[in-house]
């Protein structure tokens, strides 16, 4: 993460009425928080969590065909960041992916709004779009699943 850009959120933190900044860039997480009695906010920089999703009751072992066993599982695109995950960048325009739609490396996929800044969520790989695993206009959470690709 740049330095410059990190001083950039510091200042936009501290002229706004936000308490506290969480940012996930890559391997990175970088979170500021206002801190009170005159003190000044200092970045913190750490490993990136990972999501882990609810561990429930371990289903039943089924036997599976060989045929089976060898299709991979989808692909899941997941959200960089927590925001509030849209479709499209406006609500006037058509979402940028439907089921059924074939997607490259780099073609956008929908944008995770943060900060009031609108983030485009690329493809990762190319295939075939299997499902909408996400609401439009719902708060996601860091690692949320977004979309399933085949």
């Amino acid at each position: 993460m740049d330095i410059e850009k990190i001083q950039q959120l510091i200042n936009i933190l501290s002229e706004s009425q936000l308490n506290e900044l969480e940012l996930f860039e890559g391997d990175c997480r970088l979170w500021i928080s206002k801190s009170t009695r005159g003190q000044r906010a200092a970045p913190v920089i750490s490993e990136p969590q990972v999501f882990q999703p609810e561990s429930g009751p371990e289903p039943a072992s089924v036997p599976v065909s060989a045929a089976a066993r060898k299709e991979p599982e989808d692909f899941k695109v997941t959200s960089p960041m927590v925001g509030t995950f849209y479709r499209a960048r406006t609500p006037q325009d058509k979402p940028f992916v439907e089921v059924g739609s074939v997607v490259s490396v780099g073609d956008t996929l929908a944008v995770v709004e943060a900060m009031k800044m609108l983030n485009e969520i690329t493809a990762e790989k190319s295939g075939t779009i299997k499902a909408v695993l996400c609401e439009n206009g719902v708060l996601v959470d860091y690692g949320a699943p977004l979309f399933a690709i085949e």
